[in-house]
């Protein structure tokens, strides 16, 4: 059994809006590969450079498709939560060219545009992410996350609008 991580504890720290449950890791150890399965472990306990050096070793070793887009769609999660997202998003574009359908891999991609303030992009991922699983409580909360930043981010926007709007009329 293959699945990839949906980290959503860094995305929850910048909103405030996520409970303790919610900042859990979802994730299930990788297929046959003893590299990918120890390195996503160690993720599962954020240990972060220890399961990104795993998984980038185990990554050499499989020619599996499906174990290696829940390899790279890790990989993304690791990354983020390091903050490099630049990184991140590499790790998870690898992930989407080998496995469009991973619901966790838009919602780890979504956390690294979130990072980088891309926040129109993130709520796409998130959308595309929840067409897939539309039952998903991380991508939900990560929908939530996203469209309260896009709306700390207009409002203010629409308030000077509003104002400028009724002081000329």
């Amino acid at each position: 059994m293959r699945m990839s991580l949906a980290v959503l504890a860094l995305a929850a720290a910048w909103s405030g809006v996520a409970s303790a449950d919610e900042e859990a890791m979802s994730a299930t150890i990788i297929g046959s590969n003893p590299l990918l399965s120890e390195g996503t472990a160690a993720l599962m306990v954020e240990r972060w450079q220890q399961g990104i050096e795993l998984i980038e070793r185990g990554l050499a070793s499989t020619a599996d498709t499906g174990d290696r887009a829940a390899a790279y769609s890790n990989l993304c999660a690791a990354h983020v939560a390091l903050r490099d997202y630049d990184r991140a998003l590499m790790d998870c574009d690898a992930a989407l060219k080998l496995d469009a359908a991973n619901w966790r891999t838009y919602n780890n991609r979504a956390a690294a545009l979130l990072g980088k303030d891309r926040l129109d992009e993130a709520l796409h991922d998130v959308e595309t992410g929840l067409a897939l699983d539309p039952e998903a409580a991380t991508l939900r909360t990560t929908e939530k996350i996203v469209r309260n930043r896009l709306q700390r981010l207009y409002e203010p926007h629409r308030r000077r609008s509003s104002a400028a709007t009724s002081h000329n009329g």
